[in-house]
């Protein structure tokens, strides 16, 4: 569990750092970013145990539609899940917005989810091709 917790906040950080859209509120100090990446790691940790099975098996027709392409659009509405969360436990600074969400969804929140979505599975793959356990 643990290791997922530092690969989820791992792969939320760098895609925060590659897409324009995505924000993580760093702080002034390096220990207030490692907090944030913890937190996000623990948020990432917990939705990608408990809701990814269910929307997975309950988006399994459109992925064979869609040879798979339809688990972009899972996964970026499991980033927007994640941004939620975290605007809910720290309301007055939340870890992590995308595009103007958690307060409004709009196209860009929806183009930036989807582009994180394929940054944090590019390096969450790389990284079980490489160490299988993780």
């Amino acid at each position: 569990m643990l290791l997922r917790v530092i690969v989820g906040g791992v792969a939320i950080g760098l895609a925060a750092l590659l897409v324009p859209g995505l924000g993580i509120r760093w702080g002034k100090e390096p220990a207030e970013a490692l907090v944030t990446i913890a937190i996000l790691g623990l948020i990432v940790a917990i939705v990608d145990r408990w809701l990814r099975p269910v929307l997975r098996l309950v988006s399994l027709p459109l992925n064979l539609l869609t040879l798979g392409l339809f688990s972009v659009l899972v996964n970026a509405c499991l980033i927007l899940v994640v941004a939620a969360v975290g605007a809910t436990i720290l309301p007055g600074h939340p870890p992590l917005t995308v595009g103007a969400f958690p307060w409004t969804v709009d196209t860009t929140a929806i183009v930036a989810a989807a582009m994180g979505s394929v940054v944090a599975s590019a390096f969450m793959t790389v990284l079980s091709l490489v160490s299988p356990g993780v």
